[in-house]
């Protein structure tokens, strides 16, 4: 049993730690976005690809069957966790960072929960990149200024 609550306090004060630092403005946290954007991107490319009449030539060429079939696993596997990482990562952000009025932030949910993985690549390149890039905005001076003051 106190191993049990061992844990437990663990676990809360690793929850804790990550509310209050500010992971997902780190460049780590941004490339994993990104690469999960792009996944999301090629998904989304490649699923408006299928209903096309190009696709079923390729289909039926020889060895193109197979090439689909190839690509579309692939993207169906990164995709998936990339969806996962891209939809709870956007959807922190929107909750916790974004400097939007409350108004605006309730109608990213509500296009979030109607678009899933492909709202949240939207809101990717709409808001958390321009805010993380301002944020992150350095003028050419301003870190030579600092040292001589």
């Amino acid at each position: 049993m106190d191993l049990g609550r061992r844990f437990f306090r663990i676990g809360m004060e690793w929850v804790s730690e990550m509310l209050h630092m500010n992971r997902l403005r780190s460049a780590r946290t941004q490339a994993l976005f990104s690469y999960s954007a792009c996944v999301v991107a090629c998904m989304g490319l490649f699923m408006a690809f299928m209903p096309t009449p190009w696709f079923s030539q390729i289909a039926a060429s020889r060895g193109g069957l197979l090439t689909l079939r190839v690509l579309g696993g692939t993207l169906g596997v990164l995709g998936a966790p990339a969806s996962l990482v891209i939809l709870f990562g956007m959807m922190t952000f929107c909750a916790r960072e974004d400097h939007s009025p409350t108004s605006t932030k309730i109608l990213w949910f509500v296009f979030f929960f109607f678009t899933a993985p492909f709202g949240t690549l939207i809101y990717f390149f709409s808001v958390y990149r321009k805010q993380v890039q301002v944020d992150d905005y350095d003028p050419i001076g301003a870190r030579s200024m600092e040292t001589h003051s």
